[in-house]
């Protein structure tokens, strides 16, 4: 028996669910596992989205994405993907490399003359994969920054001054600021903005219809409303007077923070079931060729031969048995996961609105459903 498309209201359980061509039993273990993990982490709303053999085949909501109001979510609401943007930013370099637009291996100040010359040079190939030396957040407050920025060049301000944390190549060093140069890098190299030419180039091809640049400011259709819970470090430095009033595992709403200082390594909205056209893209060499993929896939190795398990802009893994590319997200507001088993053409993708919990053990048990499904 097949699921058709279905809308769910439960009480006290908020369900908007649409299904397509995955078994009933597989459905049904879909949203149990996704309604399990909302209650048990207190979530506002978590949507959840399989893609297989090159088609969107499930796609479900649960909660809701805005509190306040009582919004449901729906498969369409769109939450911030947080670090997934690093995926689908080196994507667009790789297309341009793939074009002979973008060297992989020249010095990145060839394509982004306005920062700092450093004691070592980098490479967007070194970028790409953490290995360019370009620090990470630092600062108390830092990851969640309020400023708006107009331009990507502008955010240069951030960390272009600093120094680098070890001669690229040298070491693994998680960066989100390292791919504000390879977006810089797209700029040059294309002659486009860097969000339009994601949006014409990555997002349009891959009939990603909801993605788009995190901009706060703008008024966006379907957006969730993010949000954060109070944990027992966090409530003990509070007031006496407030420990009385607020107690640990309350939701707050997430503290503000304007994505365009990280556009993109950090500052798209998205969907679950985009995110999975995203991932069947991959796929079906419809961004990259299959070589080109491969390369992307490909764990990189330092410059003394240590093996990493990040290739380009994506992490490289094994999950049951099989090899596993993925990438999660965190910010303020969200936790997302999109998940790709190359051997099994499946796509899996988790979106959620709070802050820090983790959607990794959520995807892997849709997939671990999904295959035990048929």
């Amino acid at each position: 028996m097949r699921c058709i498309c279905v809308l769910v209201v439960l009480i006290p359980v908020v369900v908007a669910q649409e299904t397509r061509d995955l078994p009933a039993p597989v459905c049904a273990a879909i949203a149990k596992a996704a309604e399990a993990e909302r209650k048990t982490k207190a979530i506002p709303a978590i949507t959840v989205a399989v893609g297989r053999n090159g088609k969107v085949r499930y796609a479900g909501a649960f909660g809701l994405l805005d509190l306040e109001n009582d919004v449901k979510a729906t498969p369409n609401t769109r939450f911030r993907t947080a670090s997934i943007a690093k995926s689908m930013t080196a994507v667009a370099v790789m297309q341009l490399a793939e074009k002979g637009k973008l060297d992989l291996d020249a010095d990145i100040r060839d394509y982004v003359p306005q920062w700092p010359q450093k004691k070592w040079k980098m490479t967007a190939r070194q970028l790409l994969a953490h290995l360019g030396g370009v620090r990470h957040y630092q600062r108390p407050g830092e990851s969640s920054g309020t400023k708006f920025y107009t331009t990507l060049g502008s955010t240069l301000e951030l960390f272009q001054d600093d120094p680098l944390v070890a001669e690229p190549g040298t070491r693994f060093s998680y960066t989100t600021y390292g791919y504000t140069l390879l977006g810089l890098a797209v700029e040059k190299a294309s002659g486009q903005l860097f969000q339009s030419y994601m949006g014409n180039q990555v997002w349009s091809p891959a009939e990603m219809k909801y993605t788009l640049p995190d901009v706060h400011h703008l008024v966006i259709k379907n957006r969730a409303r993010g949000y954060t819970k109070l944990d027992r470090r966090r409530w003990m430095l509070l007031p006496e007077f407030a420990k009385k009033i607020y107690k640990p595992g309350m939701i707050f709403n997430a503290d503000l923070h304007d994505t365009t200082m990280k556009v993109p390594g950090g500052g798209f909205l998205s969907t679950s079931p985009d995110l999975v056209r995203f991932g069947l893209s991959m796929l079906s060499d419809k961004l990259v060729s299959r070589k080109t993929r491969e390369a992307i896939w490909t764990r990189q190795k330092t410059a003394s031969g240590e093996e990493i398990r990040y290739g380009l802009g994506w992490n490289v893994g094994v999950a049951s048995g099989q090899r596993l590319i993925a990438h999660s997200g965190s910010q303020s507001g969200t936790s997302t996961y999109l998940a790709i088993m190359p051997d099994s053409g499946l796509v899996v993708a988790c979106m959620s609105n709070l802050t820090g919990i983790g959607m990794r053990d959520l995807t892997g048990t849709v997939m671990k459903a999904v295959l035990a499904g048929g």
